[in-house]
């Protein structure tokens, strides 16, 4: 995968915060096979499931458990595996190939649908069913 454009948050993945007018190359050895992108940050889905975020993260939007930039690739937090994956501006969601739905980053408006007033949620968090 290859980015370019702004990178002052790290949100090409290249493992720097410089501006790129060509494409470069995602930092690390892992491959995705989709992508997600909000305002500042991106996360990538992997063929096993696992989620991998960069970029800004200051409402949690990398799902790593804490509020810090990453320039290149990071772990989701947690055991969950996805199918699916979508981001907003501040916050990204995933969907299990089981249909359960999770979401993380910002959560200012209840955009998460977790049902709690919590304004930023760093880890996965179960999106509550209706009832």
């Amino acid at each position: 995968m290859h980015c370019w454009g702004d990178n002052a948050a790290g949100q090409l993945g290249d493992g720097t915060t410089r501006e790129r007018i060509q494409p470069v190359p995602l930092a690390g050895s892992r491959t995705f096979t989709q992508l997600a992108v909000g305002v500042a940050h991106a996360c990538g889905l992997a063929g096993d499931g696992v989620v991998g975020c960069w970029g800004e993260n200051a409402h949690g939007q990398l799902g790593t458990g804490t509020r810090t930039r990453q320039s290149a690739p990071a772990t989701l937090s947690g055991t969950h595996r996805f199918a699916t994956l979508v981001a907003g501006a501040r916050h990204t969601c995933g969907l299990t190939s089981e249909g359960l739905a999770f979401c993380w980053g910002d959560n200012a408006g209840g955009q998460l649908g977790i049902r709690n007033q919590t304004a930023v949620q760093t880890t996965p968090a179960p999106v509550v069913q209706p009832e």
